[in-house]
């Protein structure tokens, strides 16, 4: 139900290189690390070309055991931390985030946690990201001390305050084809819970943390 491409129809160019890219396989702890490759010949993988055809640039992906998927992506000005833990059941329910903008006035961490819905067909534009900036444009008149977590559930909500729906849209873009990557790349079938609870919110906002350099 997850396992196909969305189509992206946007002017933005989000990976503007002349080098070639390759994936560099450790097999000892299963993990692809970016190679830069001044060879128009090189041969990419499969689950490279996922990713090469949404313009992200990929900068790690681990599998723990088939328990548990981590993979860090930039799209645009966002890098994307991913955390994807398997259920007993065997199946995925959620997609953790760890999220930071670069070149940013501030260093500030965005954790959230997305439930996964069901395959909707996207077609991306020039909104794309849009109600992403715009949370960081508020987090940025925001006086964060050190972090903002569920405690302050109410300032979390007011956060997402006319965006929430644009938030859900980017992100149902972003998990299907995460997914797709991910199934690609280590060779497996992802399984998937669909919760229909209205109690259970498609996009929780945990922690706002500001990094030190």
């Amino acid at each position: 139900m997850l396992n196909k491409i969305s189509n992206i129809t946007t002017s933005s160019d989000y990976s503007k290189s002349s080098s070639k890219l390759s994936l560099d396989y450790n097999r000892q702890n299963n993990v692809h690390n970016l190679n830069i490759v001044h060879n128009d010949s090189v041969n990419l993988s499969p689950a490279y070309q996922v990713l090469k055809k949404l313009n992200w640039k990929l900068k790690l992906v681990k599998n723990t055991a088939g328990k548990q998927y981590r993979c860090t992506f930039v799209i645009g000005d966002f890098e994307f931390n991913s955390y994807i833990e398997v259920l007993p059941s065997g199946s995925i329910e959620y997609i953790n985030y760890d999220i930071l903008k670069e070149n940013w006035i501030l260093k500030i961490l965005v954790s959230l946690q997305v439930k996964l819905e069901e395959y909707k067909e996207i077609r991306i534009d020039n909104n794309f990201l849009k109600s992403m900036n715009t949370l960081f444009n508020r987090l940025s008149l925001l006086k964060i001390d050190n972090e903002i977590t569920r405690k302050d559930s109410s300032a979390l909500d007011d956060l997402m305050d006319g965006i929430l729906n644009g938030l859900i849209r980017d992100f149902n873009f972003i998990n299907v084809n995460l997914i797709s990557f991910l199934e690609v790349n280590f060779n497996t079938k992802l399984n998937f819970h669909f919760e229909k609870s209205d109690y259970i919110k498609a996009i929780s906002l945990n922690k706002i943390r500001l990094l030190n350099d």
